[in-house]
């Protein structure tokens, strides 16, 4: 799973490969850990793609958790204003 640019200021993108064609589960937390974000990643064939929008985020450290079902990833990314 590879998300970038890091530190953004306008969108994340996350790209990888999953062993799934199912859906995959996005959540994001803010530092104290509150959710913020949440939703479905949909996929064609086994690549994954989302363009998440930070314009709403505060400047600050945050943590992407992807779940499909059988594996789960955290990835740390940075919001700067």
């Amino acid at each position: 799973i590879k998300l970038f640019p890091n530190p953004a200021s306008e969108k994340i993108i996350l790209s990888g490969e999953l062993n799934r064609t199912s859906p995959v589960y996005y959540n994001v937390l803010n530092a104290q850990g509150i959710l913020i974000d949440s939703g479905i990643i949909q996929s064609t064939d086994t690549s994954h793609l989302l363009q998440l929008s930070l314009r709403d985020y505060a400047t600050g450290m945050y943590v992407l958790e992807i779940n499909n079902g059988q594996l789960s990833e955290k990835v740390s990314f940075s919001v700067i204003k």
